[in-house]
């Protein structure tokens, strides 16, 4: 096909989307204030809704066992107590319990090596 073929279907298609996007706009210009607030209202309840259904089906699929788990590791990740009490804890956290269990070499290392100064600092210091 030459350029000015390729160019022309590729206007088109530009063509077509921005008055799918005017036809849009046109149609949202017309709502009120309330229909718009409630038009967020379903949508958002349609997502909270297959957010829920995909947790509750991945936890259906689990294995008996596995679900003993899965209420033991989504019960350990709240909060105990404080101002946050009963609420998940923040991906931060959750984030760094996650490397702190993959990496224990290395926590092991770093325990030693600061196990090592301290005893260092310690001698040093009943020397004085």
């Amino acid at each position: 096909m030459p350029k000015l073929l390729k160019q022309k279907c590729h206007l088109k298609k530009l063509e077509s989307q921005k008055n799918k996007v005017q036809k849009i706009f046109k149609i949202i210009t017309e709502f009120d204030h309330e229909s718009l607030s409630k038009i967020h209202k379903i949508l958002t309840d349609i997502t909270n809704d297959t957010r829920e259904e995909e947790m509750f089906q991945s936890i259906h699929e689990m294995p008996e066992p596995e679900k003993a788990k899965a209420l033991l590791l989504f019960n350990s990740m709240r909060n105990p107590k404080g101002k946050h009490t009963n609420k998940i804890i923040s991906p931060y956290l959750q984030k760094k319990a996650l490397d702190f269990i993959k990496d224990p070499k290395n926590q092991i290392k770093k325990l030693k090596a600061e196990n090592i100064e301290l005893k260092s600092a310690n001698r040093r210091l009943i020397r004085r």
